[in-house]
């Protein structure tokens, strides 16, 4: 015990007698510390933190830039190997016959797209396999958000948008991410 306390008062003397070294030592272990923290944070949420969908487990996501051909969107369709397949084409739309003219981000996807991630609808319904044939009204889907910036948060089931100079009709609005997140937890 006797060892442990003269240890203690020969650190205090040290300390006293360099304070900027000291403090520059623990600050730089602060800073390590906190990076270190931070990065892990990053990494278990990117990589060891499950998807926030139902049976994240069993997504499998296939890339290829531009996009995946239709053909080989059907014959994955057709194979017994999947439960379900969905394609999106994500690109930026040119959006009017709102309150204003905006681009926004969004995607071309294909019929249970939004069944396959387990995303309901706040208004109206999801894209249903009539409406991908051939000859059908071209119709859309708004997200939350730009629900909430175009209307309002208005009824909007019916009404029509301009997509890329193209009349759509209005079928549904998804459900508000942020709230379904909390919702879930």
């Amino acid at each position: 015990m006797s060892g442990l306390l003269q240890d203690i008062r020969h650190t205090l003397r040290s300390l006293r007698s360099a304070p900027g070294f000291y403090g520059m030592v623990a600050l730089t272990l602060a800073v390590g510390i906190g990076a270190t923290t931070a990065l892990f944070s990053v990494v278990k949420t990117v990589l060891l933190d499950p998807l926030p969908y139902p049976h994240s487990e069993r997504l499998v996501v296939v890339a290829r830039y531009p996009w995946i051909p239709a053909e080989i969107v059907q014959a994955l369709k057709g194979s017994a190997s999947f439960d379900g397949v969905a394609a999106y084409y994500p690109q930026p739309f040119a959006v009017t016959g709102a309150a204003e003219p905006l681009e926004l981000e969004g995607a071309q996807v294909t019929p249970g797209f939004f069944g396959l991630f387990g995303t309901t609808m706040a208004q109206g319904r999801a894209f249903v396999p009539a409406d991908s044939a051939a000859g059908a009204a071209p119709v859309a889907i708004l997200s939350y958000g730009a629900w909430q910036r175009l209307y309002g948060g208005d009824v909007v089931l019916g009404r029509t948008i301009r997509v890329n100079g193209r009349a759509h009709e209005i079928v549904g609005v998804t459900q508000n991410v942020a709230r379904r997140a909390h919702a879930e937890s």
